[in-house]
């Protein structure tokens, strides 16, 4: 479960697979496993419920601004958007041509299955290495994808085949290592 602001588009859009509440503060809801809840703030505040379970992810974000970009950085080629997190990860969607450069090795931990669906921007992975990914990093690159390793493990219908790094490239990427699984969910044994 994530907390955000009522009418975070991002949110939204991470939320879409997981049933989704919104409303006010101050508001109880039932709600089954894996959900989301987008709460409007209070005067600025929340409060997390005493009766929250261990297994709730609570993301709070101040204000709309700062829910679209990573904490460092500005974007330009000069002082890039830092990435060193999966939630910063996660913003490459809202700033598709932006520059980025990993601060460090990130594992999705296998709890999402990450993909920008376009970027036009530059990614220095710095010879860091991303781990856990289940689909490709961005499905279409126009971009430029640098110095990243990426450790997969995709499962995928034969007939849908993919780029680890990008499903579709049309960019440029260059000295990436790929590791890892990807298994064919359709595959027969041969006699």
């Amino acid at each position: 479960m994530k907390y955000s602001f009522y009418g975070d588009t991002i949110a939204t859009a991470k939320a879409a697979t997981f049933p989704v509440y919104a409303g006010d503060s101050n508001e109880n809801h039932t709600l089954p496993a894996a959900s989301a809840i987008l709460v409007k703030l209070s005067n600025g505040k929340f409060t997390v419920p005493t009766d929250g379970s261990a297994g709730i992810v609570y993301r709070i974000i101040g204000s709309r601004s700062s829910s679209l970009a990573p904490a460092e950085g500005d974007g330009t080629s000069a002082n890039p958007y830092k990435i060193s997190s999966i939630d910063d990860l996660n913003l490459i969607q809202a700033n598709q041509g932006a520059y980025y450069r990993l601060t460090k090795n990130i594992s999705t931990d296998g709890r999402i299955n990450f993909s920008a669906s376009y970027f036009s921007g530059k990614l220095d992975g710095a010879g860091f290495t991303i781990t856990g990914l289940q689909k490709p990093l961005i499905q279409q690159n126009a971009g430029m994808i640098k110095d990243l390793n990426i450790v997969a493990d995709f499962d995928y219908d034969s007939h849908d085949i993919h780029g680890v790094v990008a499903q579709y490239n049309t960019g440029k990427i260059q000295d990436c290592r790929v590791t890892g699984t990807v298994q064919d969910i359709w595959a027969l044994p041969v006699p």
